[in-house]
């Protein structure tokens, strides 16, 4: 009875305590399947588009926005969530279209509308004051759908 009631204890102490791994905490693999299969999918650009993702979710305070301009426009995040930039015209100049998706880690099953929160935006994003993503074409670590085009010759 006494391993039973410590296994438990442990199994609420790692549950509750921030910074342990949750078992009902969506991965980032998990996010990016969520992105492709929410949001991507029904894209008529899909094949052109890229999604850009960074390694790690976003905590409560973090605060996104749009890079250059959109004052006014912050969202200041409230759960642990994934974020994901999707430039829907990549080799255009900005301004042009981009979305800002957000995905609740939390949230077993999300749709848009339901975990998932898609903003329509004009430029690269901005996670507390540091642009992100600003000239993403190429390459990048946290590209999670699409593929660059091939870089100029020089």
């Amino acid at each position: 009875m006494s391993k039973v009631l410590l296994l438990f204890s442990a199994v609420v102490l790692c549950a509750c305590v921030p910074g342990f791994a949750r078992a009902d905490v969506l991965t980032r693999d998990q996010a990016i399947a969520v992105l492709v299969q929410q949001v991507i999918n029904p894209s008529p650009n899909k094949d052109t588009l890229m999604a850009f993702g960074p390694q790690n979710m976003l905590q409560p305070g973090a605060v996104v926005k749009s890079g250059w301009s959109d004052v006014g426009s912050a969202r200041t995040i409230q759960t642990p969530t994934w974020f994901f930039y999707i430039n829907d015209e990549p080799e255009a100049k900005f301004a042009h279209s981009c979305r800002f998706v957000y995905i609740d880690a939390g949230c077993a099953n999300p749709v848009v509308g339901n975990g998932i929160v898609v903003e329509t935006k004009d430029w690269w994003p901005e996670i507390n004051g540091v642009e992100i993503y600003v000239g993403m074409l190429y390459a990048s670590p946290d590209l999670v759908y699409g593929t660059p085009p091939s870089p100029p010759n020089r």
